[in-house]
């Protein structure tokens, strides 16, 4: 059986402080969901201009790690550049400023793998940084997402329905 394969898009906009902290809390997503998925990680750059970020998306190409970089155009934009970009079933958007649980996967993607109408999987979301605490997602509210964002946009979604 061939495991689904899930993409983790890291995005980026001169937040080279804690873009180590995201982009290992990916690797680590990789290391402990070998047996559930196969894993790619994608660093997808805003046109970074802050010297910091811009030395620690160079260090982590030499390490390897896919960077994509794109002119700044904003994170909706730079989300959708880099979901055109891979071929995964799935993918994380991942803000720089957050990180994953290792556990990610394996949590989620029996829900996920449950039906092919679902197009979205989430938990709680882990802030860190300026901001640390865990957000409480809470179940979803179609409803309210009219009115009000409920959904960190960290989660798993199936590619085919973006």
């Amino acid at each position: 059986m061939q495991l689904p394969t899930v993409a983790v898009i890291v995005t980026v906009f001169n937040d080279g402080r804690f873009l180590d902290e995201s982009v290992g809390s990916a690797v680590d997503l990789q290391r402990t969901s070998s047996d559930v998925a196969t894993v790619s990680i994608i660093i997808a750059d805003d046109g970074s201009t802050e010297h910091r970020t811009v030395e620690v998306l160079e260090r982590l190409e030499r390490r390897g790690l896919c960077v994509l970089r794109c002119p700044h155009r904003g994170v909706g934009a730079l989300r959708n550049t880099a979901v055109r970009s891979v071929a995964a079933d799935w993918f994380v958007p991942l803000d720089a400023d957050n990180r994953l649980h290792p556990t990610m996967l394996t949590n989620l993607l029996p829900a996920g793998a449950a039906s092919p109408r679902v197009a979205l999987v989430y938990g709680d979301a882990m802030r860190f940084g300026d901001e640390s605490r865990i957000w409480r997602m809470g179940p979803t509210d179609v409803d309210r997402l009219w009115r009000e964002n409920h959904i960190d946009s960290c989660g798993l979604i199936r590619r085919a329905a973006w």
